[in-house]
């Protein structure tokens, strides 16, 4: 049989890949011990996004036009801190609640 095609994994496809896996690993665990290191990963993870997105709008527009777009960026910003405060909490509960 011939070889199966790479896989191209375009922006949507990942980040439905990676909400799936999420959502899979949220769902699927139920004890401790596997949802702290998955919600850690998670978090993890997307900083490593949140890093690596923002540094190809650096590579890409230049260090000083980079803040003509800050407009642009404020949005982006207050959604990841938001996610990052939230999944803080959610560890902090999971701790008070189990510990």
């Amino acid at each position: 049989p011939p070889p199966p095609p790479p896989r191209i994994y375009s922006s949507t496809s990942f980040s439905r890949h990676f909400l799936q896996g999420f959502f899979h690993i949220f769902i699927l665990s139920a004890d401790l011990k596997s949802i702290v290191p998955s919600s850690l990963l998670f978090l993890f993870l997307f900083l490593c996004i949140l890093c690596f997105s923002s540094l190809t709008l650096v590579f890409n527009y230049g260090f000083f036009n980079i803040f003509s777009l800050l407009p642009l960026l404020y949005p982006l910003v207050f959604f990841s801190f938001f996610v990052f405060f939230f999944f803080i909490l959610l560890l902090l509960l999971l701790f008070l609640t189990f510990f």
